[in-house]
């Protein structure tokens, strides 16, 4: 009977023993079993990938898999991969322990509430075999959050849980608090957290500009570049450091384009004239009064978030980007006053100091950082408008405005001049002229009209009508003058004379037409009436007279009867800008392209009612709209400078979307010349469209003033 008890008792010990089981290749029955020897046979004289060793561990299980993996060691056979982890924060879906491989009946640790979260790995499980009872699944756990994970601490554990507590996996990425915003950055897009087993959780802020596939990312208690596919953590990079601090970032660019306008100068005597900080800040800041937008640094480094940030930054920074085009500005600025402080005194300027340079803040085009402010010292002689000793203030433009200088300058044959010795306007009622010096390669030298800009003249004051007025309106008729805004009409205050200055812009059929022309805004600041007055003086109304009006429809000598053929000789050998599309319309397309991360390839063509997703997808969207101003709003080329008889304009799509890829690339607003002798309109020297020539572009004028001989 004794012993009977005991063979029961050994029994029931037996039958509630358990046995603890890896799952392995032994255990696998039937088809699994053969596909997973298929598996193995096919990999044996492979090199095994990590994601080959994931495969078989989820068929074989680990054991068998490390078995494999040793043999394939002593055998020479290296791996690219080890036993493969998957750990994971989870939510518990129950109460339970935490127990040790083997010793399944003792409690490791606190007890485990529902909801609560930990780590598993659900690749690595043991199944306790039961005799009686049904077997148990337990999965890999450890008992911290996502947060608290770290890998060389937890990875080497030997504790599980039952694999029927284990809930739902943490998904990620998902949203995290502003409060991991980095202190000292502007803005940034919401923060994600994500999770990688081998840094545990972390805080995504941005991608990183410097390194493709990282993220700048807040990890135990600093910021970090981590890649989330890999989990690799570095610490940032000085690109990191300053991508996540927006006050470094704007020294930084600050210093670069200090050094880069000081590498054009190539130290020249006046060097610190020109690198001075409110210069630099025109240079830098769109947004400073008159900035010139060359990098946009409060439009788009400051406010920028995300992939339009990380844009920003590496268009800024390229090699050939803005800071290239600003140095090579600045070594055109030095050829360009040099030759100017030569000119005050040939033949080498001798004893011509510069003392001042201011930057007007104007875009960048072609050449050089825009218009300049300044002042020469110098002694007596040199050039007959020169002659005096002393400081001269002058103007200088990187644009070899010859237009400019035949309508306004000061020599003799001007038209400004001409058309007031031929009418007989006088004093205060003269066409106004300025001095103007243009030579190839350095620009235009232009003295400083010191007279009050339309913009800034007081408000709600009655001024009168003067002839000067009447007669510049005229003026306006018979060369299309356009752009004389705010900025470019000023204004004699005493006696109601106005200058047209930066009158590069002509030959707008619209200001050629009576009845379709429209007073610009540098008239209607000085008057509100100017429209009124615009249409009365093209009427010849009774009290709105003007000369040369008269002199273009009664002609009473030889003079006035070739007035509209010398508007045509001067415009023949002149050179002018045209805007088929306003500037302001390019600088929301210049954001657009900084913006966009992908540059793509010169053959990619924007697709019908889809988004441009490419850099140079969009300039060949853009370029698309010059010939006619689609969607800009704008006249195109062919409202602004027509298309020559006989032909379709001839518009070469392909040369145009480059020509705005360089400009966009460096930060120039695109820039149009017109040849009004051959009606050529070019971009950056390349042909792009065949407008009229003077010729044909005037024939309305010789049409509405038929007493006038073309020769």
């Amino acid at each position: 009977m004794a012993q009977q008890q005991q063979s029961t008792s050994a029994t029931r010990k037996q039958a509630n023993s358990e046995v603890t089981r890896t799952p392995n290749l032994a255990e696998q029955t039937g088809q699994q079993n053969a596909e997973s020897i298929n598996a193995f046979t096919e990999l044996a004289s492979d090199r095994l990938t990590p994601a080959q060793v994931l495969q078989l561990q989820g068929t074989v299980g680990n054991s068998a898999v490390q078995r494999l993996l040793a043999k394939r060691a002593a055998r020479g056979q290296g791996d690219s991969a080890a036993i493969q982890r998957q750990f994971q924060p989870v939510t518990t879906t129950k109460n339970a322990h935490l127990r040790v491989d083997g010793a399944w009946d003792d409690f490791v640790g606190p007890r485990i509430d529902e909801g609560d979260e930990i780590v598993v790995d659900p690749l690595q499980q043991r199944t306790q075999v039961r005799r009686v009872r049904k077997n148990v699944t337990w999965t890999k756990a450890v008992g911290v959050t996502g947060a608290g994970w770290n890998w060389a601490l937890h990875n080497g554990g030997n504790t599980y849980i039952r694999n029927t507590a284990v809930g739902q996996a943490k998904q990620y990425p998902h949203k995290a608090s502003m409060d991991y915003k980095p202190p000292h950055r502007r803005s940034i897009d919401t923060p994600q957290y994500n999770w990688h087993h081998l840094t545990g959780e972390f805080v995504e802020i941005e991608d990183s500009v410097s390194t493709p596939g990282a993220k700048i990312a807040w990890h135990k208690g600093t910021y970090k570049r981590i890649t989330p596919a890999t989990g690799q953590v570095a610490a940032l990079d000085a690109d990191e450091e300053r991508q996540i601090n927006t006050e470094t970032l704007e020294a930084y660019l600050l210093t670069r384009l200090e050094q880069a306008v000081r590498a054009g100068l190539g130290g020249v005597a006046w060097e610190n004239l020109l690198v001075t900080t409110p210069n630099l800040k025109k240079i830098m800041y769109a947004n400073n009064p008159e900035g010139s937008k060359a990098l946009r640094f409060d439009d788009f480094g400051k406010s920028l978030t995300g992939a339009r940030f990380v844009a920003y930054y590496k268009w800024v920074m390229a090699a050939d980007g803005p800071f290239q085009r600003i140095q090579d500005g600045a070594a055109y600025v030095r050829n360009s006053l040099e030759h100017w402080r030569a000119y005050f005194n040939p033949p080498n300027g001798d004893n011509v100091t510069i003392t001042s340079i201011s930057v007007n803040g104007s875009d960048l085009h072609e050449h050089g950082l825009g218009v300049l402010f300044v002042k020469f010292n110098k002694p007596a002689g040199g050039p007959a408008e020169y002659t005096a000793a002393g400081e001269h203030e002058v103007v200088v433009k990187p644009e070899e405005r010859s237009l400019e200088q035949g309508l306004f300058g000061t020599q003799a044959d001007s038209l400004a001049n001409y058309i007031n010795t031929a009418v007989g306007l006088a004093g205060p009622d003269q066409i106004t002229t300025y001095k103007q010096k243009v030579d190839a390669g350095f620009g235009t030298l232009c003295e400083k009209v010191v007279q009050t800009r339309a913009k800034d003249l007081p408000t709600n004051l009655v001024r009168p009508i003067t002839q000067a007025l009447k007669e510049s309106l005229m003026f306006v008729l018979i060369t299309g003058l356009t752009d004389l805004h705010g900025e470019n009409v000023l204004w004699d205050a005493a006696t109601g004379k106005p200058y047209m200055i930066d009158a590069d812009n002509a030959l707008k059929l619209q200001y050629m037409t009576p009845g379709q022309a429209t007073a610009q805004n540098g008239y209607l600041a000085y008057n509100n009436q100017a429209g009124t007055v615009l249409n009365e003086v093209y009427n010849g109304a009774v009290g709105y007279e003007t000369a040369l009006l008269r002199a273009l429809q009664n002609p009473t000598s030889f003079e006035q009867i070739l007035l509209l053929d010398k508007v045509k000789d001067v415009f023949a050998a002149s050179v002018g800008r045209t805007v088929p599309i306003e500037t302001a319309v390019w600088g929301n397309r210049l954001k657009v392209f900084i913006m966009t991360p992908n540059v793509g390839q010169p053959a990619d063509a924007p697709v019908q009612g889809v988004e441009p997703n490419t850099k140079w997808q969009w300039c060949n969207y853009w370029a698309a709209t010059v010939p006619t101003g689609a969607g800009a709003n704008a006249p195109g080329l062919q409202g602004e400078v027509g298309v020559r008889n006989g032909t379709n304009g001839n518009f070469l799509p392909g040369v145009e979307a480059a020509q705005l890829f360089a400009d966009f690339k460096v930060g120039q607003i695109p820039f149009y010349n017109y040849e009004y002798g051959t009606g050529y309109v070019k971009h950056n020297g390349q042909t792009v469209w065949h407008g009229q020539p003077i010729g044909e572009r005037m024939q309305g004028l010789f049409a509405l003033f038929p007493n006038q001989i073309e020769l």
